[in-house]
């Protein structure tokens, strides 16, 4: 239970519009965290829910954070990442819940590990099956196949090249590239070196960035499978498709530039281009779906474009 004594773990959870989700999960953080002080810290991207309301009402001990606008996941979470005061940080997403005493033993196991810096858990799908959580690290390859594999068609091949599958199957812990910031828990002393989340990412890759940084000071970055949550995936984005899609060129462009050159960025962009012409086509003439999906899709497309003439930070 939460106590006013020092905290040894601070959970993070970032909320936009996902109000009977976030209940969820923090009914479940609070049944399942017994034998471990912890302090919770919700931050709210300007949800038009209820989603606030909910919190104070029915969770009163969780410090709530109720920003103006949307600022994004790393600005969010870096918000109330400066105000933790566990020794190790848990950023969680609300759509998630969490099975018996996953977070304990994740704390333990970083107790025992003091070289460890990041812990991600197994993650299942709300059927059981497995999500993939753990990954290698990204090449430009992946960067220039990730854009083809969103365009649906290719995805699940994809997904199975490139992400868990080497990982997921395991049954002991495991040194990873990265893991998924749906639920990664990071000791203080290795943010305190590394610093925090790039706000130079709006939506996706400050997860993978973050454990890039890690790993290059020496930490370790551990895929632990006898940590298990369930994961609804992509509640918030999937409620605005145009900032979903938008916020995906972004972090490719920006990812690209930053950990690959100048020359990736161009060689990121050119493709960019000739592919969101193409996906265009396919959804503004081609393919048959909700006229609403339609629009928000090629909405979407027009501001990813607006961004390949852009600088990128």
């Amino acid at each position: 239970m939460e106590k006013t004594t020092q905290p040894k773990l601070s959970i993070i959870l970032v909320s936009y519009n996902t109000k009977e989700l976030l209940i969820g999960c923090l009914s479940s953080i609070f049944d399942s965290l017994k034998n471990v002080d912890f302090e919770t810290i919700v931050v709210d991207n300007n949800s038009k829910d209820g989603s606030t309301k909910e919190v104070q009402n029915h969770f009163p001990q969780v410090r709530l954070i109720e920003n103006q606008n949307n600022k994004g996941f790393a600005v969010a979470n870096n918000q109330a990442l400066k105000l933790i005061r566990g020794k190790y940080a848990l950023l969680l997403n609300p759509d998630t819940l969490i099975i018996n005493s996953s977070f304990t033993k994740m704390v333990e196991y970083m107790e025992e590990n003091k070289r460890v810096g990041m812990v991600g858990c197994k993650i299942l799908n709300p059927d059981g099956s497995l999500q993939a959580s753990a990954f290698p690290l990204p090449t430009l390859k992946d960067l220039i196949l990730s854009g083809f594999a969103a365009s649906w068609i290719f995805w699940g091949r994809y997904v199975q090249r490139y992400s868990s599958r080497h990982y997921v199957p395991q049954k002991v812990p495991v040194k990873v590239g990265w893991v998924s910031g749906a639920c990664l828990m990071i000791r203080k002393r290795t943010m305190d070196e590394i610093g925090l989340l790039d706000e130079n990412f709006f939506l996706f890759s400050e997860d993978v960035d973050w454990c890039i940084r890690a790993s290059r000071k020496g930490w370790a970055v551990i895929f632990y499978p006898e940590a298990t949550i369930i994961h609804y995936g992509g509640q918030s984005a999937q409620k605005n498709l145009a900032l979903k899609i938008s916020s995906f060129y972004q972090k490719r462009f920006y990812f690209g530039k930053k950990h690959f050159g100048k020359l990736a960025l161009l060689i990121l962009k050119l493709i960019s281009f000739f592919e969101l012409i193409g996906k265009s086509l396919i959804v503004g003439i081609f393919l048959k779906m909700d006229s609403k999906e339609r629009r928000a899709r090629l909405n979407g497309y027009r501001q990813a474009f607006k961004l390949i003439f852009r600088t990128i930070p």
